[in-house]
């Protein structure tokens, strides 16, 4: 006789919305990286999770829980197991009342998360009457119980096919990644009690699409594949699998319906990124389990895949609700080596922001405070509290549900604003990632819960900066204005208009020289006399920082073509209170801008020099600067000129006859010191 489920009602009608009607139009998606196909030699699992209808996604920090002896964990349809003496604390992304959309990091490194996929097998009904599911079989906990109790991915896999094969999946099929920082798994389940396993090999990269895609199975080879012992006879009883035929066993060819085994235009279009060799849809031959990737992957390119929407198939739509990427790093103490990035949202209109797993909460704008053991009850999860729903323009995931309504009014015009932005703070998050870390390191042999609390404050820090961030692209579309930065560059348009007038009346010549940058470009107003061998353009803008440049290259840096750009910005962004770090990310957002509309054109960047009026920044500036050429020396196109000790006097401080009476915007003798010094980058 079927049990009872334990929870009815508003979550069973969304899953049965999301099983007959919306799946053709949402799947779930994931991409898997090997160490050895890494660029820093970390697992790596890259994952969108999408729903139908409109929800909500809460994000927290779980600590270890102690249970007494004699307790149970109750499952969502009624069944139980035994409870564990402590469980392990994880980061959770929680969506609530549904039974299949978490996503989830523990302290010793293992995610795990999932993409649906629909076999063959009968219905759940029929499977109760079997006997194939028992006690109301598993679902939504098998996840969880991966999350609290797996110290390693194998632990994870084998806790999985013991807990299918006393319960029996209640879903039609899924495909679970469960990862650590030495391995991943691809874990395959039918309704019932049938699972396979195939370990991704280190060397490749897998991308998962809605469909079972672990193909021939050798289960005598531990190593790389388990499965449940009776995987094959069970598909020979049904009469899916005949080995009289001489063919191999193919579980997605087996347990997959017919249509799921051709060929996925999500599927051919990520093995388009992984190979970066472009193909012929439709394909003529099966797509591989795993790929060769072009280059070494990082979690820049895992997320770029995520957001990629190009080629035969976008790989998310609008109901992703979140991409994650998980780096799983080996050489370090697991608080610090395995980071949850993810956005809150859908992945093109939100930033991706790191969380380490080693720290001790998330912001009450991302997770409500709620008693852990009250949050981890079913009751909690499936009955959320009134109100769970409701818009609360204070929350983090409304904030960029709001931006993503406000892009999507004009889609075409808003959002490349909207990345640029949002590339500057990821340029950020990524160029203070080492220096970060470096810290944490060295506080946690004697001091871990420092190096907690400085992991957690860091975190907390990047999130609200997302969020006002949000705001204020929010406040800017809301106005009505198409360009979201410009509640802050608006004082620049004048300027840039009169560029414009200007280029129109006369407009300036291609190959050119082109000076960009703040008032010391401005004020170079004899550069014709100065290089009367080069057609130059100069498009300085007073008071500009790098970001207001990565704004405007659009109207007066690409449009121009030049064959060389001479740069000269970033003390002002000091001066604001930017760090080193932020003024390099965004020198690279700038120069990574134009390299991709002009590959050919190099970059001279005109490095801060100390000045008598911001002589206390510059050590700050001289950082920066160090960044910058090292970022420089490292790539193409490109070229550091140094020029600060020109400005130096035999004291080592700035020279004041360089400077006007402010003591910080050059004179006609500073112009003509640098004109030699500039005039060799220009050839």
């Amino acid at each position: 006789m079927r049990m009872k489920p334990a929870y009815s009602g508003h979550f069973l009608l969304l899953a049965m919305f999301c099983h007959s009607v919306v799946s053709p139009l949402w799947a779930c998606d994931a991409i898997i990286v090997g160490r050895a196909a890494s660029a820093d030699g970390s697992v790596i699992v890259g994952h969108n999770e999408e729903n139908a209808l409109d929800r909500v996604l809460e994000f927290h920090k779980i600590p270890r829980q102690q249970h007494p002896a004699g307790s149970v964990v109750r499952l969502q349809f009624g069944g139980q197991i035994e409870e564990v003496p402590e469980t392990l604390s994880f980061l959770w992304s929680e969506n609530p009342e549904l039974s299949y959309s978490d996503g989830y990091l523990n302290e010793c490194g293992v995610a795990i998360v999932s993409v649906k996929c629909v076999t063959r097998e009968d219905s759940y009904e029929t499977l109760v009457s079997r006997g194939e599911i028992r006690n109301g079989g598993i679902g939504y906990m098998l996840r969880r119980l991966v999350a609290l109790r797996a110290k390693t991915a194998r632990d994870g896999v084998e806790l999985m096919g013991r807990l299918i094969e006393q319960f029996g999946y209640a879903d039609s099929g899924r495909s679970y990644v469960v990862a650590d920082p030495i391995e991943a798994w691809l874990i395959e389940v039918a309704r019932g009690r049938r699972w396979v396993a195939q370990r991704v090999p280190d060397s490749k990269v897998v991308f998962l699409p809605a469909r079972h895609i672990i193909g021939e199975v050798d289960l005598a080879d531990r190593d790389n594949f388990r499965a449940s012992p009776d995987l094959i006879n069970y598909a020979v009883a049904r009469g899916w699998f005949d080995p009289s035929k001489g063919e191999a066993f193919n579980f997605r060819k087996v347990y997959q319906t017919p249509e799921a085994t051709d060929p996925d235009r999500r599927h051919f279009r990520a093995q388009e990124l992984i190979t970066s060799k472009a193909g012929n849809w439709p394909p003529r031959e099966p797509i591989p389990f795993a790929h060769t990737p072009h280059k070494k992957f990082a979690v820049r390119d895992v997320i770029a895949s995520l957001r990629d929407d190009k080629g035969i198939a976008s790989i998310f739509n609008k109901s992703t609700q979140e991409a994650a990427v998980f780096q799983l790093r080996d050489k370090m103490p697991r608080e610090v080596g395995c980071i949850y990035w993810r956005t809150t949202g859908r992945p093109d209109i939100s930033v991706l922001t790191p969380w380490y797993v080693g720290v001790t909460s998330t912001p009450d704008n991302y997770g409500r405070r709620v008693d852990p053991a009250t949050l981890l009850s079913l009751d909690h999860h499936f009955k959320p509290p009134t109100g769970t729903f409701d818009p609360d323009s204070g929350r983090a995931w409304w904030k960029f549900k709001t931006l993503a309504k406000l892009v999507d009014e004009d889609y075409v015009h808003r959002i490349k604003s909207i990345q640029t932005a949002w590339s500057l703070l990821e340029d950020r998050a990524f160029t203070r990632q080492p220096s970060l870390e470096t810290e944490a390191l060295k506080l946690w042999p004697k001091a871990p819960a420092e190096a907690r609390a400085a992991l957690t404050r860091y975190c907390a820090e990047i999130a609200a900066e997302a969020c006002a961030k949000a705001d204020e692209l929010s406040a800017g579309l809301g106005a009505g204005q198409k360009d979201v930065r410009r509640s802050k560059s608006e004082r620049y348009e004048k300027a840039i208009l009169a560029f414009e007038a200007a280029d129109k009346k006369n407009p300036p010549p291609q190959n050119a020289i082109l000076f960009t940058g703040a008032s010391n470009i401005v004020g170079w107003k004899t550069l014709a006399q100065d290089f009367p061998e080069y057609k130059v353009i100069n498009r300085g803008f007073g008071g500009s920082h790098i970001a207001d440049c990565v704004f405007y290259a659009d109207r007066i840096v690409i449009p121009y073509r030049p064959r060389v750009i001479v740069f000269r910005t970033g003390g002002n962004d000091i001066q604001s209170g930017k760090s080193p770090e932020e003024v390099a990310a965004d020198f690279k957002a700038f120069a990574e801008k134009v390299h991709a509309k002009l590959p050919d054109t190099r970059i001279v960047y005109w490095p801060m020099t100390p000045s008598v009026a911001r002589l206390a920044n510059w050590n700050r500036e001289n950082k920066g600067n160090q960044l910058i050429k090292a970022y420089i020396n490292a790539g193409k196109n490109m070229v550091y000129i140094d020029a600060a000790e020109a400005t130096l006097g035999p004291d080592g401080k700035p020279r004041a006859e360089l400077f006007k009476k402010d003591g910080l915007h050059f004179n006609d003798a500073a112009y003509k010191m640098f004109t030699p010094i500039i005039r060799p980058y220009l050839k």
